[in-house]
């Protein structure tokens, strides 16, 4: 019988809230006249949203273009150092010879390929 393992990648295998954040809330001051007690308030309770739906609530009666809004912080988290929880790609590396290995990930694509080719763990997930 196959067995499989899901894993989140932001917060579960790595650890990128902080800084994450910090760069969301930079790239929204460049906003004119956004609401931070908004953000603050959208962010904290619609935790596991996507960014992009995020951002819609936020500037939900402005003309913002969120879809543009949104790669721009992508694009800014793809360079962000990964820092993994330790011993995570030890525990990657025993599960993959009984698992399949799956990972979910609200962060970009490109950012996840990136943190798990770098860390010499990307063969094992299927995305």
């Amino acid at each position: 019988m196959k067995k499989y393992l899901i894993f989140d990648l932001d917060g579960t295998l790595i650890e990128s809230m902080s800084n994450s954040i910090q760069i969301v809330i930079d790239t929204l001051k460049e906003i004119p006249d956004t609401d931070f007690e908004k953000v603050r308030y959208i962010f904290a309770t619609t935790a596991w949203t996507p960014l992009f739906t995020q951002l819609e609530m936020i500037y939900d009666d402005r003309e913002v273009d969120c879809k543009d809004l949104t790669e721009k912080i992508y694009d800014k988290l793809l360079h962000l150092e990964a820092h993994f929880f330790p011993g995570v790609i030890e525990k990657i590396h025993e599960l993959k010879n009984d698992y399949t290995l799956f990972l979910t990930t609200g962060n970009s694509t490109p950012t996840a390929y990136k943190h798990l080719q770098k860390a010499g763990i990307l063969e094992y997930f299927e995305i």
